[in-house]
Parts: C-alpha cells; structure tokens; sequence
C-alpha cells in the first residue's frame, strides 16, 4: 500500500521514526516539534515548543517512541515526554550547532554530533548524554577539526557508528 501525506516541515530537522515504526517526529516549523501517529495516518495532539525562531536542526524518538529530543542550532538538546508533551530534561553539552542525534538501543543515552564549540576553534564533537538525579551528565566520546559526523548510530549498549564525509569510524563509549 502506497499513501501520501503532504507535511509543512522545517527541512533542516529531517525527521526520526519510532523503532516499531509507528511515529514519525518531526518540525512542522522552527522551533517546534510534532509527532505523527503513522498507524492511524493523524498528527497526534500537542507540540513542543523551544522558543525561538530557529532549528531544530536534529531530531530523535527513542525507540520505543516515548520520548523525542530535540537538537538546536546553539547546542541545546531537549527532550520531552511525547505522551504529555512535558520537557523532561534540557541541557546544552556545547556551544554549536546539533546535526545529529540518537538514542541508545534502551533509550537510555543520547549521542550528539555538532559543529563548533567543543573545545577549540572549528572542532567537531560527539557527546553522549545521559540522565542522573543530578541532571543531563555528558561526555565527549569523539573529537576533531573540521570534520563532524553527519549521522550517529548505536551499534549496540557502548559503541557508535560515525558517518562523515570521509566514510565511517565505530566509537567507544564508556558506561556511566
């Protein structure tokens, strides 16, 4: 079966698919983020909002699809229950732009990759973010210059696979 539904999308956000493929989130405009309950083919109820006029730029569902978080252009990354639209925690691991992000294979760790500000001029990081008591915790997993990743995936508990202009690198992650 083929369908087709038109969506207002802020283009530099792409979109992420739940990992029973059931919800689509996705930015119908800057600063928002909405989800689409792609069984019953209807937007489900409620947005999240950022503030602001830009981004996101990234945009991830965990794979059970009960959370999305958000990557912005000054390096924030949000996340909200997407049942009761609630933010659930916000932090900002760096100063630049979030390109890329996913979750954990148990929705538990954030990967980030984005441009600048991860401790010198034109350096590129990738950051794994977790929750804790004490708020987001993040770690810097993979640094360079002039060459960030463009897609983060999990192969796994504890390690990444980077895609970048130049091919693809596994990383490591550390535990908590």
């Amino acid at each position: 079966m083929v369908w087709r539904v038109p969506f207002e999308c802020w283009w530099e956000a792409g979109g992420s698919v739940d990992a029973a493929g059931s919800t689509l989130a996705y930015s119908p405009r800057r600063g928002e983020v909405a989800l689409y309950d792609l069984r019953t083919r209807q937007p489900r109820p409620g947005r999240f909002h950022f503030g602001g006029g830009e981004g996101p730029y990234s945009l991830a569902l965990t794979p059970d699809g009960a959370r999305v978080a958000a990557g912005w252009g000054e390096g924030t990354l949000t996340v909200w229950d997407g049942a009761t639209g609630r933010e659930v925690w916000r932090t900002r691991p760096r100063r630049g732009l979030v390109g890329a992000l996913a979750w954990n294979p148990a929705g538990t760790a954030l990967a980030s990759a984005a441009f600048y500000g991860c401790g010198g001029w034109r350096s590129e990081c990738v950051v794994v973010t977790r929750p804790s008591p004490d708020g987001p915790q993040s770690r810097v997993v993979w640094s360079r210059r002039y060459n960030v990743p463009n897609t983060v995936q999990w192969l796994g508990p504890d390690r990444l696979l980077l895609g970048e202009e130049e091919g693809s690198r596994v990383v490591a992650v550390p535990g908590e």
